[in-house]
C-alpha cells in the first residue's frame, strides 16, 4: 500500500467511498462485463423491434432467445453488481459465480414482472415482451385476442413464480461469510418485483 493512499484520511476513517474503491477495483472487470451484456440486450430488443415495423418475423426470437438477451437489457446485472461492491463484504470477491447466478436469477424476475407490467404500452410501441411472444403463439393456434392475451399472462406470472421461488432458495444457501449480499440481491428483486405490480414505471 502507497504513502499517500496510508495518508487519506478517508482511509484512516476506513470510509465506504475507500472500501468501495477496495472492492471496485477486483470487481471492475465482472462489472464492465454486465453493462456489456445490458447494450447487447438493448440492441437485440432495437433489432426486433425494427424486425416487426418490416413485418420481418422471421428474425423474431422464441421465448428462451427472448429470455436469456431479456433478462440482461433491463439492466439488474449492472445495478447488482454496483450494489455488491457497495456493500463491502469481504467474501463478495471470493464467489463471484454464486453471486453472478443469483444476480442473473433475480434479473430473470425483474424482467418477466416488468412485462407483465408493461407489455399493453411496449406492443403499442412496437415492442417485444414475454407476453407478446406468447400470445401471437396461441393466436396462431386460433384463439381470439382475449384468449391468448389470458393465456400468455398466466403462463409469464407462472414463470415469475417459480423464478421467485428459485430465486429464494438461492438466496437461502448463501454463499459469502455473512449471506448480506445474497439478502440485498433477494430483497431488491421483491421490491422491484413488487413495485411492476403495482405500476408501470413509464406509463404512457
Amino acid at each position: 500500500m502507497g504513502r499517500a493512499t496510508r495518508s487519506c484520511p478517508c482511509w484512516r476513517r476506513s470510509s465506504p467511498s475507500c472500501r468501495a474503491t477496495r472492492f471496485f477495483t477486483p470487481l471492475r472487470p465482472e462489472l464492465t462485463h454486465n453493462f456489456q451484456l445490458v447494450m447487447t440486450g438493448m440492441r437485440h430488443e432495437h433489432t426486433w423491434q425494427q424486425a416487426l415495423l418490416a413485418e420481418s418475423l422471421a428474425q423474431l426470437p422464441d421465448y428462451a432467445e427472448y429470455i436469456g438477451s431479456a433478462r440482461a437489457s433491463v439492466g439488474g446485472l449492472a445495478y447488482y453488481l454496483t450494489v455488491l461492491i457497495l456493500l463491502d463484504d469481504p467474501s463478495t470477491a471470493h464467489v463471484p459465480a454464486q453471486l453472478d447466478e443469483l444476480a442473473m436469477q433475480a434479473s430473470l424476475c425483474v424482467r418477466l414482472a416488468n412485462d407483465l407490467a408493461t407489455h399493453a404500452r411496449e406492443r403499442a410501441e412496437g415492442g417485444v415482451t414475454a407476453i407478446r411472444i406468447h400470445q401471437d403463439a396461441a393466436t396462431a393456434t386460433g384463439l381470439d385476442h382475449r384468449a391468448a392475451l389470458a393465456d400468455a399472462t398466466s403462463r409469464v406470472t407462472d414463470d415469475l413464480h417459480h423464478a421467485l421461488n428459485r430465486l429464494s432458495r438461492l438466496a437461502a444457501t448463501p454463499s459469502t461469510a455473512t449471506g448480506l449480499p445474497e439478502r440485498a440481491l433477494l430483497r431488491m428483486a421483491h421490491a422491484t418485483c413488487a413495485q411492476y405490480a403495482r405500476s408501470d414505471f413509464r406509463p404512457s
